[in-house]
């Protein structure tokens, strides 16, 4: 075994496939390497039998992938894997090593390179150098992060990958394990984020190399991938995992519509979701996606104050907020909103009409129960983010460090009403939950002949009050 590729999870995410460390794997496969991928949230593993499983499987390196909710557990794994004698290198990559690789570097002597932003080829360069196939020196690879006498090396970014079509079908280890625990697959048709909003660090991963940094595959490639999958698996439930699946161009309505005919075309009959922003809902071609199967969008709705919005640089409006959650109304989509209600500049006002519009959202534009809402009580802030920087010059920031992350102080008024609302919740969950477990210890013959009002008896218990 040349490489095992880890993903570590953060232990309680929802079970899907990463489709970074399959690409990986997929990538270099091609190129003549033995490899495998470990994931510790599907293979239900601790740290401790991971690090036994990949003693065990004894490759000449590892490689592990890890974002800001997974470095704790990757960094652990690490650390657990160097205390069982595992001597060999150790690679890292993916978004909190990419941002903070001279950290890791300076203080993780346990790792010895550090994959920056897109890692297909620049993993299969240095895998290259590792094991003598490549003439290359350490210095000429570009996107790789190393100590060299001590001090470290940032080598130059490498360059996006512009034709995804060039690139494999990811690997499918864990499809079937998947299909069965979720009932569908993650695939995607595009890379990158063409938004500019000034919370996330999407934007900062995609142009840290050059190139352009939304690209998307051809239409057939990535039916291509559907019609396999399905025919595969005999899965026809599909999530789209591009940051961005629409555009606001010109060019958004025709792609839709060309995607849709392949699918119709070819018969699929699948199901799918996916993410856009709410200024690229434009109706023709939600019509066309959802003849093709669309079932639910996740919408980066953020807020509905216009200085938030402002603040976030999101480049829309309230007013396009509610057009986007009025247009899947009226076309019966169901749809994820996703809401950030505080940042270090939201006044109680604010927090209040965010509650009282989410409130609104789901009396009035929710189709179904499929329909939810995705509550990000405070900004979460990410190294790679503009935000990020702005605080810290500002002087905001309560906690700021590489490990143990980035925090910032509310309004004293504003952390008030997000403590009660904590504390509601409990309430109507408990209350909930009580209510459940009344109903569960209530059994009912079928076919007696006491149950004649079962339906009332039903509706009685729902309604008692507590």
């Amino acid at each position: 075994m040349d490489i095992v590729l880890v993903n570590p999870g953060d232990g309680g995410e929802i079970p899907c496939e990463h489709l970074g460390i399959a690409s990986l794997k997929s990538f270099i496969i091609q190129y003549g390497f033995c490899a495998d991928i470990l994931d510790l949230v599907l293979e239900n593993l601790d740290i401790n039998s991971a690090a036994q499983v990949l003693i065990n499987l004894d490759p000449h390196f590892i490689g592990i992938s890890m974002l800001d909710q997974t470095k704790a557990r990757g960094l652990y794994l690490i650390d657990e894997l160097r205390h069982c004698g595992y001597n060999k290198p150790i690679i890292v990559g993916g978004y909190f090593p990419t941002f903070h690789a001279k950290e890791i570097l300076e203080n993780i002597n346990a790792v010895d390179f550090v994959v920056r932003g897109e890692g297909e080829y620049t993993l299969l360069d240095l895998l290259c150098y590792l094991t003598g196939r490549s003439r290359k020196t350490l210095a000429e690879i570009n996107g790789i992060s190393y100590r060299l006498a001590g001090k470290v090396q940032h080598n130059a970014p490498r360059p996006l990958v512009q034709d995804l079509d060039s690139l494999p079908l990811v690997d499918r280890k864990y499809a079937r394990l998947v299909i069965k625990k979720t009932g569908h697959l993650r695939v995607y048709a595009s890379r990158g984020c063409w938004g500019n909003c000034s919370f996330c660090d999407i934007n900062s991963f995609y142009t840290s190399g050059p190139g352009k940094k939304w690209r998307s595959r051809s239409i057939a490639n990535f039916v291509d991938e559907l019609e396999h999958l399905k025919r595969t698996f005999h899965c026809d439930y599909f999530i789209f995992n591009d940051d961005n699946f629409l555009t606001r161009s010109l060019h958004n309505r025709e792609r839709a519509r060309k995607l849709a005919d392949e699918i119709i075309q070819r018969n699929l009959s699948v199901k799918f979701e996916m993410m856009c922003r709410v200024d690229s809902i434009d109706r023709q071609a939600l019509l066309n996606l959802k003849k093709a199967g669309l079932q639910r969008v996740f919408l980066g709705i953020e807020s509905f104050d216009q200085n938030h919005l402002d603040r976030f640089r999101k480049g829309s409006t309230v007013r396009q907020n509610l057009k986007a959650l009025i247009r899947l109304k009226q076309l019966k989509i169901d749809c994820i909103v996703s809401v950030i209600l505080a940042d270090a500049f939201t006044s109680l006002r604010t927090l209040i009409i965010q509650y009282y519009m989410l409130f609104i959202i789901q009396r009035k534009y929710f189709n179904s129960k499929n329909c939810k809402i995705s509550i990000n009580e405070k900004l979460e802030l990410y190294r790679g983010s503009d935000l990020y920087h702005q605080y810290k010059q500002a002087g905001l920031l309560t906690r700021d460090h590489w490990l143990d992350g980035y925090d910032f102080r509310l309004k004293r008024l504003t952390c008030f009403r997000l403590k009660i609302a904590r504390l509601e919740k409990k309430i109507y969950e408990t209350i909930t939950n009580w209510k459940k477990n009344r109903l569960k210890s209530i059994t009912f013959k079928p076919f007696s002949k006491s149950n004649k009002n079962l339906e009332l008896q039903l509706a009685k218990i729902s309604k008692t009050k507590i």
